[in-house]
């Protein structure tokens, strides 16, 4: 029989999130609070990866947090998965932003 504890173990969860200009200390902080709070167990090979795609530069120094690009934090997310993202994300920077104005990074974070 399967339990709420046993599938919630299993899920993936996606939650999307917005890149704001100027604003990447406050993100790197959500993204670690976020790892943090998911309670990974050590040793798990699952983890959060988070996925970034930015067409405009990331820094301005205007402080007006304009909106520059897309994240997704991948929750729980098995490797293949992880793995496919790093092969789509640099061609659907390439679309999108073919001028390079903007990038793309994929971060993985794992229980330690």
């Amino acid at each position: 029989s399967s339990s709420p504890a046993r599938a919630t173990a299993a899920a993936v969860v996606l939650v999307w999130y917005p890149i704001r200009r100027d604003m990447d200390d406050d993100l790197e902080k959500w993204k670690a609070d976020l790892a943090r709070v998911c309670g990974l167990s050590p040793g798990s090979r699952r983890g959060v990866a988070f996925a970034e795609l930015w067409v405009l530069p990331r820094s301005a120094g205007d402080g007006m947090g304009r909106f520059v690009g897309s994240g997704v934090a991948l929750i729980g997310s098995p490797d293949e998965v992880r793995d496919r993202v790093e092969v789509w994300l640099p061609i659907l920077h390439n679309t999108l932003d073919p001028e390079s104005k903007g990038g793309f990074a994929v971060d993985v974070k794992t229980a330690k």
